[in-house]
């Protein structure tokens, strides 16, 4: 669906640029996940997350929906015999297993993790005005 909607990337497009379209710094990192990674996990329910956690699942999803190491290599950037050295134990666990839709995974998952939200201040939906936190 994101894939149909987004302009295609320029193979030197960074996903996670400084605001000034820089590379990430060591520092950029850490602060970029102090004040925004961990606090949106954190309100996930998903406070043990880590980004790599997150490229580690993502790397899994499409080795279950059937990509090649080189099709991988391509999507998250790495070289295919970097994917296949950290990712092989997962081309192995999915060798000969069900194929899978990555994105109606995900979606899957997202319905079961989090229940319905209905924004707040919108005229005529009814809220909730018991204690809040």
């Amino acid at each position: 669906m994101w894939r149909e909607r987004a302009p295609a990337p320029d193979d030197a497009d960074l996903m996670f640029p400084r605001a000034d379209g820089a590379v990430f710094r060591d520092t950029d990192y850490r602060n970029w996940r102090t004040r925004h990674f961990t606090p949106g996990a954190v309100a996930a329910g998903v406070d043990e997350a880590t980004p790599y956690a997150l490229r580690h699942s993502f790397a899994g999803l499409l080795v279950q929906a059937g990509w090649n190491a080189l099709e991988i290599a391509v999507e998250m950037g790495n070289s295919p015999e970097i994917v296949q050295r950290d990712y092989s134990h997962l081309f192995r666990e999915f060798a000969r297993g069900q194929r899978i839709d990555p994105e109606a995974t995900i979606l899957e998952a997202r319905k079961e993790a989090t229940p319905p939200q209905t924004p707040r201040g919108l005229p005529g939906v009814a809220h909730d005005e018991g204690p809040h936190p």
